[in-house]
């Protein structure tokens, strides 16, 4: 307002306001205008200061004020996980950190028709790696002199360190740069503590022996590969040998089960109970010689033998359990068979540790 004055005043005009109390043609006039100008820019920029601060209280639930990315979706207001696109994104990133460049990732993309899409770009995939957001923070008024940075505003999709060393990869030549190593639990981890997702690292002995860490640098906790690979080997071979002790002795009980129905067998006993009863006085009325009463009445006492075993297999069933001694059976016949057939057993029994890396990364990938 002070420059509207000055220039007023140079070309000898004036402003009269026929409403308000104001002229600037005496002094008075012109307090009046500075002072109310200057209330009237304070209310403008208490106004701005509030809707900053209701922007930023907004964005720190996950209000994010722009279009939802690839990956999330609105919930309400919130912005969240889609779990439909999500694994589109976590493959982007994977693809870049084991050395793909740009253009190799969308070619990818457009040959498979990923999401139904065949204008993958490598502009696309760049503002993919490049965005925050997918590590959980937002960064607003991006463009601008001030930008302001929200850390931990929604639910990230790939880990800050995962995020972090794509941005550090793109200094590197990414057309000629291939990453060698297989890590097999990469975007598979969660930090107990805080729960985010865990970065990967790995160190290369002298000798060649690659050695692999995960880690969370907000709690500095770190986690050998090793030790997650005992775990995940028992629970696997558990899984493996439970279900070869089912296959083994349970499933020819359960199919004996349905294939003969306890209700059936039971009525069918009771059918040669009673054609017992006719053949004995078909005999005692003599219908039947001694002989042919033999032969038939043993006839019959062998299908009602018969069909009560099929039952009492049938009543077992029906008390079906897994018990300690059936693992102990189990691998008692397992070692025989190692000694015995030592490479048909390795051929049928293949373990955790009998398969490549690659190959356990590729199980845990499409498992996980």
């Amino acid at each position: 307002m002070g420059k509207n004055l000055t220039f007023l005043e140079e070309n000898d005009a004036f402003l009269d306001c026929a409403n308000d109390d104001i002229n600037t043609t005496n002094a008075n006039g012109k307090m009046i205008s500075r002072i109310l100008t200057s209330v009237s820019q304070q209310e403008i920029e208490r106004t701005s200061e509030r809707t900053k601060i209701g922007l930023a209280g907004a964005i720190k639930v996950g209000h994010i004020p722009h279009q939802s990315p690839l990956g999330y979706k609105r919930n309400g207001k919130t912005l969240v996980p889609d779990l439909t696109t999500k694994d589109v994104v976590i493959r982007i990133f994977e693809m870049y950190h084991s050395g793909l460049s740009y253009k190799k990732i969308s070619n990818i993309l457009n040959d498979e028709k990923v999401l139904n899409k065949t204008n993958w770009r490598d502009s696309t995939i760049v503002g993919i790696l490049q965005n925050e957001i997918y590590k959980g923070d937002f960064v607003h008024g991006k463009k601008t002199k001030k930008p302001t940075y929200y850390p931990n505003v929604v639910e990230p999709i790939v880990s800050k360190e995962l995020w972090e060393e794509c941005q550090v990869q793109k200094k590197k030549n990414s057309r000629s740069y291939q990453r060698t190593l297989t890590y097999l639990f990469l975007q598979k981890l969660k930090c107990p503590k805080c729960g985010r997702i865990l970065g990967g690292k790995a160190t290369t002995k002298k000798n060649g022996n690659s050695y692999f860490y995960y880690y969370c640098n907000d709690c500095k906790l770190t986690i050998k590969e090793n030790t997650i690979e005992e775990y995940i080997s028992e629970f696997i071979d558990n899984i493996v040998e439970y279900d070869s002790v089912v296959n083994q002795f349970f499933l020819p009980m359960i199919k004996q089960k349905i294939e003969n129905p306890k209700e059936d067998i039971e009525k069918e006993i009771k059918k040669q109970k009673d054609k017992f009863t006719r053949i004995r006085e078909a005999y005692v009325n003599e219908v039947f010689t001694l002989e042919e009463y033999d032969l038939e009445r043993k006839k019959v006492e062998n299908t009602i033998e018969d069909l009560e075993t099929k039952l009492n297999e049938s009543e077992v069933c029906d008390e079906l359990k897994f018990t300690p001694e059936d693992i102990l059976v189990k691998r008692d016949i397992d070692f025989i068979n190692s000694v015995k057939y030592p490479e048909k057993y390795k051929e049928y029994n293949k373990s955790w540790k009998d398969f490549t890396r690659e190959e356990k990364a590729n199980l845990i990938n499409a498992l996980c």
